[in-house]
């Protein structure tokens, strides 16, 4: 495994470990603040760019209330609700 290799590894372990963070952080924002899920992953989130981190994330919660946060120009995503709605996003609208 070259120099590159090692480079990619790092950075796809990083990546991970990021996705753990910002699990924790709604899990942390949501159950002690006694946030909804949206206000807790739009504070987790800043936490994260804060950090210097980038992306975005679906969450849902026991109720299926859902929040599609991002701090990047835009995120693919999209969400069906119990009604048979559909809503599929790029941008912030």
């Amino acid at each position: 495994m070259g120099i590159g290799g090692i480079e990619t590894g790092v950075r796809d372990i990083a990546k991970y470990l990021n996705k753990k963070k910002i699990n924790n952080y709604i899990l942390c924002e949501n159950s002690n603040k006694n946030l909804n899920i949206k206000e807790a992953t739009k504070i987790s989130l800043d936490k994260v760019k804060k950090l210097g981190g980038s992306g975005g994330v679906i969450a849902l919660d026991k109720l299926g209330n859902y929040a599609m946060e991002f701090n990047t120009k835009g995120m693919y995503r999209g969400v069906k609700d119990s009604k048979g709605n559909f809503k599929v996003s790029i941008f912030k609208s």
